[in-house]
């Protein structure tokens, strides 16, 4: 069941990104109505993370290794780091939900990643320290705490 979802998603989000360029609202709205159709509410958090500029792309210098940060608002600071369109995210809704009660296809955080980056809301930030943060990441398995 998951691979046709994943199938479906991914034909949903090229039509989102050719309803982007140029800009179709008509078009972006349908298939924002079928993505909810299909994954539920967490399109609605997705989109609203979004549209709160939440979610960046970090990669490094040389433009080769490259992650998806989505940081809630009212997550007191905390990122998600996650790889670009691999379906996995260590918050407790995609725990409980995707893993634990196989309720879920998803999580708000990885989703909004991949609508970022389909219709180019992702924010680019370039670090020379990507690689460490990935590591970091890995191993601890644990949410990172940005500085303000």
């Amino acid at each position: 069941m998951a691979g046709r979802i994943e199938l479906v998603l991914r034909e949903l989000e090229n039509d989102l990104r050719t309803a982007s360029n140029p800009l179709n609202d008509k078009k972006r709205f349908e298939v924002l109505g079928t993505l909810y159709n299909l994954l539920g509410r967490i399109v609605v958090d997705a989109v609203g993370l979004v549209e709160s500029r939440s979610v960046k792309r970090v990669s490094d210098v040389a433009g080769r290794h490259t992650l998806i940060e989505v940081c809630p608002k009212i997550s007191g600071g905390f990122a998600y780091q996650l790889y670009p369109k691999v379906n996995y995210c260590i918050c407790s809704n995609y725990q409980d939900k995707v893993i634990k009660e196989q309720s879920s296809f998803t999580c708000e955080h990885v989703l909004a990643g991949r609508l970022a980056e389909d219709v180019r809301e992702a924010a680019s930030v370039y670090s020379g320290n990507l690689l460490k943060l990935t590591n970091a990441t890995a191993h601890t398995g644990d949410r990172l705490r940005l500085r303000k």
